[in-house]
């Protein structure tokens, strides 16, 4: 999906990807609230006026900035959110945890700009409207992995998919609000593998 106005639109990809990634760095870097489109724009290399002639508001360019990325998240998410491979119920909830901090870590950008999300407009909740389906992505290979061992099931299956999916939320959550600097691989791997065997442990087989 293209964003902006249809000035942005009829230019071509590599000069609307410069605009839409200068954006992308500031809202980043110093929020929303704080984001200069002075500094958007020159690192842009455009002039103010050019700016906002593509996004009319700087609410419109946030909107803008975060649809293009969540738009990338969506075509690429397939593969790095991939089917389980059912070797187990264990083994795929810990793969799955893998392949999310994948996911985040490729895109953190994106995920510190869904998390300004603090107020309401229409412009900005129609773009956060894909962060929806990127939850949703991930909650059906979790049902996916767990429907997959259901004949080893402990509890009752509807119980089982409550309990995996409340494990990643708070996995999700987690990746969401802890800063990209302090978010360490090996210390998400080791947390993230314990809480997808725990999950395994409570509802597969004991």
């Amino acid at each position: 999906m293209l964003h902006g106005t249809d000035r942005f639109r009829s230019l071509d990809s590599k000069k609307r990807s410069v605009v839409l990634d200068a954006a992308a760095e500031e809202f980043a870097t110093f929020g929303y609230l704080a984001a200069s489109t002075n500094r958007i724009a020159a690192s842009a290399k455009i002039s103010k006026g050019a700016l906002f002639s593509y996004f009319p508001t700087k609410e419109m360019l946030f909107a803008g900035v975060l649809g293009s990325l969540f738009d990338q998240v969506q075509a690429e998410s397939p593969e790095l959110v991939a089917a389980p491979a059912h070797e187990s119920l264990d083994a795929d909830l810990r793969a799955l945890a893998g392949r999310l901090f994948s996911l985040h870590h490729r895109w953190r950008r994106l995920f510190r700009l869904g998390h300004e999300l603090t107020f309401q407009s229409a412009h900005i909740n129609d773009a956060a409207s894909h962060a929806a389906r990127y939850a949703e992505l991930v909650d059906a290979h979790v049902r996916s992995a767990v429907a997959a061992s259901s004949a080893k099931l402990t509890v009752d299956r509807e119980i089982a998919d409550q309990i995996a999916l409340a494990a990643f939320d708070r996995l999700r959550a987690t990746l969401i609000t802890t800063p990209v600097e302090a978010l360490d691989e090996a210390q998400f791997t080791a947390g993230a593998t314990a809480l997808a065997s725990a999950v395994a442990r409570a509802i597969g087989p004991r």
